[in-house]
């Protein structure tokens, strides 16, 4: 930010032109208010924290562990989901590895039958504020040849509205007879994962799901949120009166709501599903105070947003990511601070996806036996 004191009017000599008038006062852009109540919000969390967690050292991270934090906070909560369903997955991190740097290239890595699917892009909380924001994800499919397009989800609308505007996306796009992949990223994927368990009639619709940084067991920072008096309604007011959104939004994503939803409507663990968890703890990321904060709180590492114990749907292939912000799948992020671009991403989780589908259509035929 800019200190008022720094905003110095220059005088000019009357022999070089007219003295220069001070600009006219302009009105707050959305950006400039939301970072406004963003760095109000972080001031009252942190409290005698420095916001700046990127910078400390080793040692001042180990003093913040006893740090005072406001809140019931997370503790015990991340990972619950495959602490209760134990159901083996399917490591793929390397594949995803190979076929990411062959992406990069502009190698083909999509298999032969990609063109018979239809896909349908889902972004997550608040999206639709953030200026190309998945547009990437989208081309990349469309650059293969591919049928692909975003569901018009309300970004910051509950998890059950969204649900049933992908119900509607699933059932015009198969109209013709032809399946889809859905493409989820954050909640984009627990809304994607949230139609299929209320209406499982569209199981038989859908080839395979992607779920990038799904927060299918909750956020550590929507938990918090929820859960500091201080805290929540200065975002409950940013979300209704500046983004005109729903705050159940973000309600809908700490532990407490997740496990009620899950209880109700389980995960379509019978859909062939990639899910991607990923973390990543460095000064260079957009989310590094975040990344920072989880780890101090409760030691563990995170994209920034989620931790990768609960992007992961119990019985799925799994892609487990070290390097890995919770922006960079979906924003093209600066050389030299990103590690991974949407594009690459996209095609990489996608081919991993249909291959996941011919392994659950191998197990599911029937056997050559007597």
């Amino acid at each position: 930010m800019v200190s008022p004191t720094s905003l110095k009017t220059s005088v000019v000599p009357a022999t070089s032109g007219p003295v220069a008038q001070p600009a006219a006062p302009q009105k707050p852009s959305l950006v400039n208010k939301v970072s406004s109540a963003a760095s109000h919000a972080a001031d009252a969390f942190a409290g005698a924290l420095n916001k700046d967690l990127g910078v400390l050292g080793s040692a001042a991270r180990k003093d913040l562990l006893h740090f005072p934090w406001p809140g019931k906070g997370s503790e015990g909560r991340p990972g619950w989901i495959t602490r209760q369903d134990p159901t083996p997955t399917t490591d793929v991190t390397d594949q995803f590895r190979t076929l990411n740097a062959q992406a990069s290239h502009g190698e083909q890595v999509l298999p032969s039958d990609a063109g018979k699917y239809k896909y349908l892009v889902i972004g997550g909380l608040f999206g639709k504020h953030l200026p190309g924001y998945m547009d990437e994800n989208v081309s990349a499919l469309k650059s293969q040849g591919l049928d692909a397009r975003k569901v018009n989800v309300d970004s910051d609308a509950s998890v059950e509205k969204n649900a049933e505007t992908i119900r509607k996306a699933i059932e015009a796009a198969s109209k013709d007879g032809s399946q889809v992949v859905l493409i989820g990223h954050s909640k984009g994927g627990v809304d994607a994962a949230a139609a299929l368990s209320m209406h499982p009639e569209l199981k038989d619709k859908v080839r395979a799901l992607v779920a990038i940084q799904s927060p299918f067991g909750g956020s550590p920072i929507a938990q918090d949120i929820e859960t500091t008096p201080i805290i929540k309604p200065l975002v409950n007011g940013v979300v209704s009166e500046l983004f005109r959104g729903d705050p159940k939004s973000v309600k809908d994503l700490t532990y407490d709501s997740r496990e009620k939803f899950l209880a109700k409507y389980p995960l379509p663990t019978d859909v062939p599903s990639v899910s991607v968890a990923t973390s990543r703890l460095s000064p260079t990321s957009i989310l590094g105070s975040s990344e920072e904060y989880m780890k101090a709180r409760y030691g563990f590492p995170s994209d920034g947003l989620v931790d990768p114990e609960d992007a992961i749907i119990p019985g799925s292939h799994v892609v487990r990511i070290n390097d890995m912000d919770h922006a960079e799948s979906t924003v093209h992020g600066v050389p030299g601070f990103s590690h991974y671009y949407p594009k690459n991403v996209t095609l990489a989780s996608v081919a991993l996806a249909l291959d996941a589908a011919r392994e659950h259509d191998a197990a599911m035929a029937p056997s050559a036996g007597w």
